[in-house]
């Protein structure tokens, strides 16, 4: 019987060079939401009314809260809070379906973005500074947000839905956790150098797409 010597293996194929992800794509692994109308939204010397612009919404995600602000002349800005930056959160139902009040404790100051339209009509969130009142929400921790009661019950159930142990940390901690009311005068330092970073990705990802 003849045998048939083997030659050596084909030379393996260097992997693909890896890509570098975009921030919106970095942000956006969760891309599932579930949203509801707020009535009011306030954080520090900064409030919203939802009947002074033409929506406000909560957008509640597995692993992030975005608050969305439609305005007509501003665009739809958000004001965004990946779950790893909430320290806790409560829920107070008013009496006879009144208004009810969502508020939460955060760690550091949140990330500020503003819809737009790229080539295909793609929408995009483009980063921008703090747009609310002397920059409240880049110094003060507790964000309130008024709902119908019914509403409020929702995002509640919409929350322990997600089966996820993030979520249940933050809802069986006490609140607030932390005595301050705002953020260290570091984590704000930081946060405005983390935002020129992330901006400074966003140009770099523009750049190697188009080959430059």
């Amino acid at each position: 019987m003849s045998t048939r010597k083997r030659g050596p293996p084909p030379p393996s194929q260097p992997p693909p060079p890896a890509k570098i992800p975009s921030t919106s794509q970095a942000r956006n692994r969760s891309r599932r939401s579930v949203y509801f109308h707020i009535n009011k939204i306030q954080v520090g010397e900064w409030s919203q009314d939802s009947s002074l612009i033409e929506g406000l919404k909560a957008r509640i995600y597995g692993d992030r809260l975005v608050w969305e602000l439609d305005h007509i002349q501003e665009g739809i800005r958000k004001i965004e809070i990946v779950l790893d930056n909430v320290c806790s959160m409560q829920f107070s139902f008013g009496s006879n379906n009144s208004t009810g009040v969502m508020e939460i404790e955060l760690e550091k100051p949140p990330q500020f973005f503003l819809e737009t339209s790229s080539d295909g009509n793609k929408k995009v969130d483009d980063l921008i500074d703090d747009f609310t009142k002397n920059t409240s929400a880049s110094l003060y921790r507790h964000h309130k947000l008024f709902f119908g009661n019914d509403v409020l019950t929702k995002i509640r159930k919409t929350i322990v839905g997600f089966k996820r142990p993030s979520w249940d940390d933050v809802l069986n901690r006490p609140f607030p956790s932390k005595p301050e009311l705002q953020f260290p005068k570091d984590q704000e330092h930081n946060q405005g150098e983390d935002d020129a970073d992330a901006a400074a990705n966003v140009d770099l990802n523009a750049a190697v797409k188009n080959g430059v």
